[in-house]
């Protein structure tokens, strides 16, 4: 559609350059060839400009006829047939020109005006419909706002920028709590008639050199150049308070309460790119998620999950973070776990002292092991109850699909293998390969760790959370078969000591999660 519009305009221009070209020429012609018309009795006196100069004379033709006429006001009429060869030895050009042909030289101008409205109208709609498309190419639809990838494309800018300028740059990332709640007790045209309202809020707050974006189904982001942390902390927490208190309007006249968690991360503060940036800031919002939601939180409270993406391009992470987020649309359940597990995991490879490049391809590991179940069909994906033989054996694909995906899509061979391995057995049990001991790679070992705990301690739809002393005790009790008997411990000793409580060392199997 875009080639067809650019095709018809270029077309439309060429032929008004046509168009505008005959016109100038006709103008020229008539120009050179007539100085005047003027009426003389009866009949048309077309004066030349090689006769222009004699003492009133010029060239005519009367009442329509064929003879030439040298007409002279003061001494009326006579032929002139007998010097028209001396005339014509002096250099004087003598022409007819009809009352029909110059009538026909009006119309013929005066269709070429009309033609050149004519399209002056089409390329002016031709421009708006061209202006519109690029519109909806970089604004979302329905709140007006930045589209994810434009605004994007503007961090990036902005960024750049204040890399020359050597000033700051904050980017907010601000999620609503429980929208899909909101959305399913109130219906879809609620929600969006709500996401509307926050985009309302935003841009009204934003002042001109602000950027305001759709982030993603129920998240915003917002670019604030030259803002610190202080100012960018207050800012968000206007934001906050501001929704908190007015709620949210259903178009209905009723109000229904909202609230939102915002992360803040400042370049070149927290973060040395706008990829690393985008990271910390999406790290900082999970937390804030999990404490409970409703709140600002700053993305310098984060350590390891700040590390930039340094081994994947920004193309290719973008592909394969957009996934990612496919997956977590299709199973919440994924989305939850895979923040645990690249939690988990970094707790663990930090504890092992791993250097700073080992602990960020574990990152990125952690972070995208599970993107290969975008082949998983949904009804096994979404199933509320156990998955039967045959169905677990589908699921099992996804890891091998990991696999593939991140070879071919980033061309990471260290990830891939930890992804591949993170399903694999210290006894050799485990699949796809039935690696093992240290057969399977360590950062490989260190992701079935935290992948089992992750599983063991969120609800599932066939049963509850484990709580965290019941799930110690299982990987105690898988140590030497399921897991790697030197990482339990140390995984043990790097969660929060309040977490550990009384556990007891029994001997019972860990929970096989997928």
């Amino acid at each position: 559609m875009k080639l067809q519009v650019l095709q018809a305009f270029q077309y439309l221009l060429a032929i008004g350059l046509v168009l505008a070209a005959c016109r100038v020429a006709l103008r020229f012609l008539l120009k050179r060839s007539v100085r005047s018309i003027s009426p003389f009795g009866s009949n048309l006196v077309a004066v030349s400009p090689a006769a222009d100069g004699l003492a009133g004379r010029a060239l005519c033709q009367f009442g329509g006829g064929s003879t030439m006429q040298d007409c002279d006001p003061g001494d009326g009429h006579r032929r002139a047939s007998d010097g028209l060869g001396a005339r014509l030895s002096q250099g004087i050009s003598r022409f007819t020109l009809g009352a029909r042909s110059e009538l026909r030289a009006a119309s013929l101008e005066a269709a070429l005006a009309s033609r050149e409205q004519e399209l002056a109208l089409a390329l002016h709609d031709l421009e708006a419909a061209r202006s519109e498309m690029k519109r909806r190419n970089t604004h979302d639809p329905l709140t007006g706002t930045l589209s994810h990838r434009a605004f994007r494309d503007a961090l990036q800018q902005r960024v750049t920028q204040a890399q020359q300028t050597g000033t700051q740059v904050s980017l907010m990332l601000l999620d609503l709590d429980a929208f899909r709640f909101l959305n399913d007790a109130h219906g879809h045209q609620t929600g969006d008639y709500v996401l509307q309202y926050v985009a309302h809020i935003l841009t009204s707050c934003c002042g001109p050199s602000d950027l305001v974006g759709r982030f993603a189904g129920d998240a915003f982001a917002i670019v604030l150049p030259g803002h610190g942390p202080e100012t960018a902390l207050q800012f968000a927490e206007k934001i906050r308070s501001k929704i908190d208190a007015a709620g949210a309007p259903t178009g209905t006249g009723e109000r229904v309460p909202l609230h939102s968690t915002i992360a803040v991360t400042v370049f070149p503060d927290e973060a040395g790119s706008a990829h690393s940036l985008l990271v910390c800031a999406e790290s900082a919002l999970r937390q804030g998620k999990r404490d409970g939601g409703n709140v600002v939180v700053m993305g310098g409270a984060l350590s390891v999950e700040q590390v930039s993406c340094s081994i994947i391009p920004d193309e290719a992470f973008r592909t394969l973070d957009g996934l990612v987020r496919s997956v977590d649309a299709k199973d919440s359940y994924t989305k939850d776990h895979s923040n645990d597990v690249t939690r988990y995991a970094l707790l663990l490879g930090r504890a092992l002292g791993l250097p700073e490049q080992a602990i960020e391809t574990l990152r990125v590991a952690a972070t995208l092991h599970d993107v290969g179940k975008i082949g998983i069909p949904d009804q096994i994906l979404k199933k509320p109850g156990r998955l039967t033989a045959s169905e677990y054996a589908a699921m099992q694909r996804h890891v091998e699909l990991s696999e593939q995906i991140i070879r071919e899509v980033a061309g990471q061979d260290e990830i891939a293998r930890a992804i591949g391995g993170h399903h694999e057995r210290w006894d050799g049990h485990g699949y796809p390969r039935e690696l093992s001991g240290d057969d399977n790679p360590l950062l490989a070992r260190i992701l079935a760790i935290a992948d089992a705990f992750s599983a063991m301690t969120l609800d599932r739809p066939y049963r509850k959370a484990l709580s965290f002393d019941e799930a110690f005790r299982r990987l105690r009790a898988g140590a030497g078969s399921q897991f790697d008997p030197d990482l339990v411990e140390p995984f043990i000793s790097a969660l929060p000591l309040s977490a550990i409580g009384s556990s007891t060392a029994a001997h019972a199997p860990a929970s096989q999660a997928a």
